[in-house]
């Protein structure tokens, strides 16, 4: 029986090599999957983001069943932390835009300063999308809270630099509350939250998709409006 990665790739007219190019890695592992090996935690990853398939139905004796009743909901991937997103997922998740992109930046801004992923970003921004990016004040003169959060973005210079072509899409925030940095695509949205004593990198990353009005992914939409609404201010 064919295995179900290789048939979510044909539904998406993907070849092994096309597969192996975004993942930045070598056509024999992705043959190698495809016969039947499991891949590692941030390859499962990346491969159920760019085909729309959830993990236990690319892997179905292999994914725990709390992990596919957790996946059937609007929690679409949980990543343990930000270093096993691949920038692929990042950029794939923005360029699904049709109608809007809004960040809320409360940490260091990656992925944001990623060349390649600002760049997907300034496009759909050109394309017509809206395009909001919400950068956190600095809330004191010390530089760390004391549980690895930084008091600003360090690489919001850098940040600006990206998007030189198109600055009225930065705003700052004034004395807005510092919880988590939110990535919003449309109905979709990574949350990245702050976790006490764990470093920012460490941190873990909740892809939701938005069901239903009393959700969970609804209460995350309900806090960046607000956020955009009372707080934003030109940069």
């Amino acid at each position: 029986m064919e295995h179900p990665l290789r048939r979510a790739f044909a539904a998406n007219g993907l070849s092994a090599y096309a597969v192996a190019v975004r993942l930045q890695v070598d056509p024999k592992t992705v043959e190698r999957w495809c016969a039947g090996r499991v891949p590692f935690q941030r390859n499962r990853f990346a491969l159920s983001n760019l085909t729309g398939w959830s993990q236990h139905d690319l892997w179905p004796d292999e994914i725990p069943i709390a992990q596919r009743q957790i996946g059937a909901g609007e929690l679409r991937a949980a990543y343990s932390s930000r270093s096993v997103v691949r920038p692929c997922v990042w950029q794939d998740f923005f360029a699904k835009a049709r109608r809007q992109i809004t960040m809320l930046i409360d940490d260091e801004p990656f992925p944001i300063t990623d060349r390649s992923i600002a760049q997907v970003v300034l496009e759909k921004h050109f394309s017509g999308v809206e395009v909001k990016i919400l950068i956190a004040l600095p809330r004191g003169d010390t530089d760390k809270h004391g549980d690895g959060v930084a008091a600003q973005p360090a690489s919001s210079g850098k940040l600006a630099s990206l998007f030189t072509e198109a600055p009225e899409i930065i705003s700052r925030l004034g004395s807005a509350p510092g919880y988590g940095s939110i990535y919003q695509s449309d109905n979709e949205l990574l949350a990245c939250p702050h976790i006490y004593g764990v470093q920012l990198s460490q941190s873990p990353v909740l892809h939701f998709r938005r069901l239903e009005e009393d959700g969970i992914a609804s209460s995350y939409f309900r806090s960046l409006a607000l956020i955009r609404h009372r707080h934003a201010r030109p940069s």
